[in-house]
């Protein structure tokens, strides 16, 4: 392959892509227009389909391998997990995921984003944020369904 720069020998290492990246420091590349992400390709083309939904995540976490025996497909709930298990992820937040289910749980039952807000010590505009998921949506909170909240805590 062209854009794939695999490690001499034979070794077990990362075979690394060597075309275009990403903002997010992934191998990057356009179909038909349509920008794809290098390990996602390999992965579909050496393993088979990617389930919606999934992830394709990297065992080795270096996001330009496109090697397919270190990826693996995941939703985002345990790409998420695995990469807190790695100490991947950096902490921006201050809030926990207990917080937040708190949160879409007070919300579903009715209580206003000004009252949670003031509640929990937090912006109206993060209560809506979490709410309406634009923030936090890889937590799994099956329970708490987005149908369910009223549109005073969601509003146009």
């Amino acid at each position: 392959m062209k854009h794939v720069k695999k490690p001499e020998g034979d070794s077990d290492g990362c075979w690394l892509w060597t075309g275009a990246i990403d903002p997010n420091h992934y191998g990057a590349f356009k179909v038909a227009g349509r920008k794809r992400g290098a390990h996602r390709l390999m992965f579909e083309l050496m393993v088979g389909p990617i389930e919606p939904g999934h992830d394709v995540c990297h065992k080795c976490d270096i996001r330009r391998c496109v090697r397919p025996d270190h990826l693996f497909a995941g939703t985002r709930s345990e790409n998420m997990v695995d990469a807190e298990q790695k100490r991947r992820l950096t902490r921006r937040s201050k809030f926990t995921a207990e917080t937040v289910r708190d949160v879409r749980l007070r919300a579903r039952r009715g209580q206003s984003g000004a009252s949670i807000a003031r509640e929990l010590g937090m912006s109206v505009h993060t209560v809506r944020q979490i709410v309406r998921r634009e923030t936090w949506r890889h937590l799994d909170d099956a329970d708490t369904d987005r149908n369910d909240i009223p549109q005073t805590v969601l509003p146009n």
